[in-house]
C-alpha cells in the first residue's frame, strides 16, 4: 500500500470519527432543539439559516478553497496569502451582513425575524478569521487538529445553547451560542497556527486582492452554487407555506445532510494530500479513483436502503408524532446518499486537477434547474416538491460531472464498481422488510451485518481491507507530517 493511501486514510479516518462524533452528539442536540421548540419554531430556526447560509459565499468567494489548495501545493506565491485573504474577507463579510440585512427587510419579514437573520449573520465576521487559519491546518494536512477544534467548538455550541434554551432563551439563545463557538474555534486556531505552525506574517497587500478574487472565482460560484441548491427550497417553502412545513422538511433533510460526513471526511482529509500529489505524479492518483468509487458506493447503498425502509420509526422515534409528515420526505431524500457522495467526490476531483471552471458550470446548471423546478413545483405541491426537485438536481449535477470528468475516470468501468454493494443492499432490504416487526435497533444491526457478510461472500471485502487497517495503525507507518 503506497504511503499516499495510507497518509489519505488516516486522515480520513481522523476526520471521520471526529465528524461521526461531532454529528452524533450535534444530532441528539439536534433533536432537543426541534423538541423543545416544536414544528413551528424549528422551522423558523432552521429558515434562519438557510438564509444567511444562500448569501454566506458572498463573504468567501471560494478563497477558502483556493487557499487550501495553494498552500498545499507550496507555490511560491503562497508567503502571505492567509493574512491578505483574513484582511479582504473581513470586507467582504461586511458587505454580505449589510446585503443580508437588506434584502431580508424589503422582503418583509416579521421584526423578530428581521433582527435574527441580521444576529446570525455576524458570524461571517468570526468565519473570516477562522476559515483561513483553518485552511493552514488543513494545508499542513493536520487534519487532527482542525477535527479537535470543530469538536471542542460543537460542545460550546451544544453546552451553551442547553443553557439558554433551559433559560427560555428559544432562538437568541441557540445563535448567541453559535456566535460564541466560532469565536473560541478561531481563538484556538490562532493559537496552534502561531504556536506551532510558524504563525502569521502580517505583509498585507491590497493590491493581490482582485487577483486572488479572480483566481478565486471558480470556488466561489461553485460555493454559492452549492448554498443556493441546498438551502432555496427551504427559503422558498417560507414564501408559501407555514413555517411547521418547513420544520418537518429540515428535519427530515437534516439527517441525510449528517450521513454526508462519511464522504465530505473523506474528501476534506484528500484535498490538500491530492492537491500536493497531483503537482508530481498524476498516474497513480488515476489509479485511486476506482477503489475510491468502491468504497463511495459499499458506504452509501445501504444508508440509502435504511434510511428509505425505516423512515417511519426513524422519524417517531427522533422527532415524535408532531414531526409525522417528514416520513414522507426522508423516504424520498434517501436515494441522495449515493448520488451525494459521488458528486462531491467529483467535485472535488475537479478542483484538485485544476478543473474547477468545469465544476462551477455543472453546479450552476444544476442550480439553475433546482430553482426552476422549485418555482415551478413548491407553491402547489410543498414538501413532496422540495423533496423530488433536490433528487432530481443531484442526479442531474452528477451527470455532468460524469461527462465532464470523463478522461479522468476512463480508468473505472461503473457497472462493475456498482453491482456488488448495489446487490448486497438490495437483499438487505429483503431482511429489513421481513423482519420489520423487530424494534428498528436490531433490525438496522442484523440488515447491516447482512449487508456486510454478503460483501464478503462477492469478494468486494477481503483481505485488501483488512490490510489497510492493520498497516494503518502499525507503529512503522510514518504519522502525518506538519509540514
Amino acid at each position: 500500500m503506497t504511503l499516499l493511501l495510507k497518509t489519505i486514510t488516516r486522515n480520513s479516518l481522523v476526520a471521520l470519527v471526529s465528524k461521526f462524533f461531532v454529528k452524533l452528539i450535534s444530532f441528539v442536540f439536534t433533536i432537543l432543539i426541534a423538541r423543545t421548540l416544536g414544528e413551528s419554531e424549528f422551522g423558523r430556526y432552521a429558515l434562519i439559516w438557510s438564509y444567511v447560509t444562500i448569501f454566506a459565499t458572498c463573504s468567501d468567494f471560494g478563497l477558502g478553497m483556493y487557499t487550501i489548495r495553494e498552500l498545499a501545493k507550496g507555490q511560491a506565491n503562497s508567503k502571505y496569502l492567509a493574512e491578505n485573504i483574513i484582511v479582504f474577507r473581513l470586507m467582504l463579510a461586511l458587505a454580505t451582513v449589510l446585503l443580508i440585512g437588506l434584502t431580508s427587510f424589503f422582503i418583509g419579514y416579521t421584526p423578530q425575524m428581521f433582527w435574527h437573520i441580521v444576529l446570525a449573520s455576524t458570524t461571517l465576521f468570526i468565519y473570516a478569521v477562522q476559515d483561513p487559519l483553518d485552511s493552514i491546518l488543513q494545508a499542513n494536512e493536520r487534519v487532527d487538529w482542525s477535527s479537535l477544534l470543530r469538536i471542542v467548538g460543537q460542545f460550546i455550541f451544544i453546552g451553551l445553547g442547553a443553557i439558554f434554551l433551559l433559560l427560555g432563551g428559544g432562538i437568541t439563545g441557540l445563535i448567541a451560542a453559535s456566535l460564541c463557538n466560532t469565536f473560541i474555534s478561531a481563538v484556538l486556531s490562532w493559537y496552534l497556527v502561531q504556536k506551532y505552525l510558524g504563525g502569521l506574517e502580517w505583509h498585507i497587500e491590497p493590491k493581490i486582492w482582485f487577483t486572488l478574487l479572480k483566481a478565486a472565482l471558480p470556488f466561489g460560484i461553485i460555493g454559492l452554487a452549492l448554498n443556493w441548491s441546498q438551502e432555496l427550497d427551504t427559503v422558498m417553502l417560507s414564501f408559501f407555506w407555514p413555517d411547521e412545513v418547513i420544520g418537518w422538511y429540515n428535519a427530515a433533510y437534516n439527517l441525510i445532510l449528517g450521513m454526508v460526513i462519511i464522504s465530505n471526511s473523506f474528501n476534506v482529509a484528500l484535498y490538500p494530500t491530492m492537491s500536493k500529489e497531483n503537482s508530481r505524479n498524476t498516474i497513480g492518483l488515476h489509479r485511486l479513483y476506482k477503489r475510491i468509487f468502491k468504497y463511495l458506493f459499499m458506504a452509501s447503498f445501504p444508508l440509502a436502503v435504511g434510511f428509505f425502509m425505516l423512515s417511519r420509526p426513524i422519524i417517531l422515534t427522533f422527532y415524535g408524532e408532531a414531526f409525522a409528515p417528514a416520513i414522507l420526505p426522508l423516504s424520498i431524500l434517501a436515494w441522495l446518499l449515493p448520488m451525494v457522495f459521488v458528486s462531491e467526490f467529483l467535485r472535488y476531483t475537479a478542483l484538485v486537477v485544476g478543473q474547477e471552471k468545469k465544476a462551477a458550470t455543472a453546479i450552476l446548471l444544476a442550480s439553475l434547474v433546482n430553482m426552476i423546478l422549485n418555482l415551478l413545483f413548491i407553491p402547489r405541491y410543498g414538501l413532496l416538491a422540495a423533496s423530488v426537485t433536490t433528487l432530481i438536481t443531484e442526479a442531474f449535477l452528477v451527470s455532468l460531472y460524469l461527462w465532464q470528468l470523463r478522461v479522468e475516470i476512463s480508468i473505472i468501468s461503473m457497472g462493475s464498481v456498482v453491482w456488488k454493494p448495489a446487490l448486497a443492499a438490495s437483499l438487505m432490504a429483503v431482511i429489513l422488510l421481513l423482519f420489520s416487526f423487530m424494534p428498528f435497533i436490531l433490525a438496522i444491526i442484523l440488515a447491516g451485518s447482512t449487508y456486510i457478510g454478503i460483501l464478503f461472500l462477492l469478494g468486494d471485502l477481503g483481505a485488501e481491507e483488512t490490510g489497510i487497517l492493520r498497516e494503518l495503525f502499525t507503529r512503522h507507518v510514518p504519522v502525518v507530517s506538519n509540514q
